[in-house]
């Protein structure tokens, strides 16, 4: 459903509006991760704990730095060879989907995971029943 988001919206940049293909990439990109977000949070890993919100969006917006980076830097080598930004877009979403799914399973969405001090202190953490 996010890569049809993506792309989706990819096209009505790109094709409708006739946006620059990295204008266009930049908002089908936050537009789909913030789908990615709510629908991670709430259907796939079931994390109802309202109180992990910051914390949780601080790891998340950390990813998705990285990512947008990645997808930057490969849609643009893409670009360069190729000329069509659906090819881009396809290749810089398989090279990221593996990093986004390990990092929010093992990091944005354990419950059980190690915070830094520093950042716990920033983003008390409520109990699960505190929701």
């Amino acid at each position: 459903m996010t890569a049809a988001l993506y792309f989706g919206v990819l096209f009505c940049c790109d094709e409708l509006l006739r946006l620059q293909n990295n204008a266009s990439i930049a908002i089908s990109y936050f537009s789909s991760t913030t789908f990615h977000f709510l629908s991670n949070k709430f259907f796939v890993y079931r994390e109802r704990t309202i109180a992990a919100v910051p914390l949780q969006l601080v790891l998340y917006l950390g990813l998705v730095l990285v990512n947008y980076c990645l997808t930057f830097l490969i849609t643009n080598g893409v670009l360069f060879f190729y000329r069509n930004v659906y090819i881009a877009v396809g290749v810089a979403a398989v090279t990221t989907l593996g990093n986004s799914h390990m990092t929010m399973r093992l990091l944005v969405f354990r419950s059980d995971r190690a915070v830094p001090p520093w950042l716990a202190r920033m983003f008390p953490r409520g109990r699960k029943e505190d929701s």
